[in-house]
């Protein structure tokens, strides 16, 4: 196919091309239109650059089918982003809740002091970041502290939650048993 094939078939499928995204795009995506149109034409060229041209009827035809489809991947791109947009919002007000909540709950004497001594028996280093965070430390503020990233800090967190919660379990079990 030659550019001037490629921009005759443009120019004569231009409404067509429109119309097929106007009517398969969901309201709030107008947005995505022009995108939508780059890529039905380049569809349109990647499937016929070593092969002749279609007839125009036939062009229009062709790209109408490509713009809707090309409408349904962004469609479906569109509601994974939202969903994954929307899943870490919550997860982003989950955690800022529970920042707070952390730092509001005072647990009773007996509690505290076991908890004390099963956080004494972590690694060093897992110890020493959950004495932060259990103070009311934000993960921030335990980064610069120990001079690490807030994701070891988040890992170190999460493993040492793990190997409390391994070990109390272990203890209950051995209890139970006896």
């Amino acid at each position: 196919m030659t550019e001037p094939e490629l921009i005759r078939i443009i120019e004569s499928s231009k409404e067509t091309v429109l119309k097929s995204i106007r009517r398969h795009i969901m309201p709030g995506m107008a947005s995505l239109v022009e995108d939508l149109v780059q890529d039905t034409y380049l569809r349109y060229y990647l499937k016929f650059k070593n092969k002749p041209s279609l007839d125009p009827q036939d062009a229009n035809r062709w790209l109408y089918v490509a713009a809707r489809n090309e409408c349904r991947r962004a469609i479906r791109k569109w509601n994974r982003e939202g969903r994954a947009y929307s899943k870490l919002q919550a997860e982003i007000k989950v955690s800022e809740k529970k920042e707070q909540d952390i730092a509001a709950i005072e647990p009773d004497p007996d509690k505290r002091k076991w908890m004390e001594s099963q956080i004494n028996l972590l690694p060093s280093p897992y110890k020493e970041t959950m004495i932060l965070r259990l103070g009311g430390e934000k993960m921030e503020s335990i980064a610069k502290k120990l001079d690490i990233s807030e994701g070891t800090v988040k890992s170190r967190i999460s493993r040492a939650k793990e190997w409390l919660s391994r070990f109390a379990n272990s203890n209950r079990t051995g209890r139970e048993k006896k």
